[in-house]
């Protein structure tokens, strides 16, 4: 029997899951249409900064579009 992927994926700490539910909660009240997605990549982007990631906007010449690096 083959174990669903995430058994292989760290658990997440309250701290985040509480960090990930709130920007669920965040984009959810802020809709946007497609392509405009200003708010939630905005939002999205800085949950991953906090993380220490550094997001990359821009990308394919979208300004909704980002990427970690």
């Amino acid at each position: 029997m083959r174990k669903p992927v995430y058994n292989g994926m760290p658990r997440l700490t309250t701290a985040q899951t509480a960090e990930l539910a709130s920007l669920s909660r965040d984009i959810h009240a802020h809709p946007e249409l497609a392509y405009e997605e200003r708010h939630a990549v905005a939002a999205i982007s800085a949950v991953l900064e906090r993380a220490g990631h550094r997001v990359e906007r821009g990308i394919g010449g979208l300004e909704m579009a980002a990427v970690t690096i």
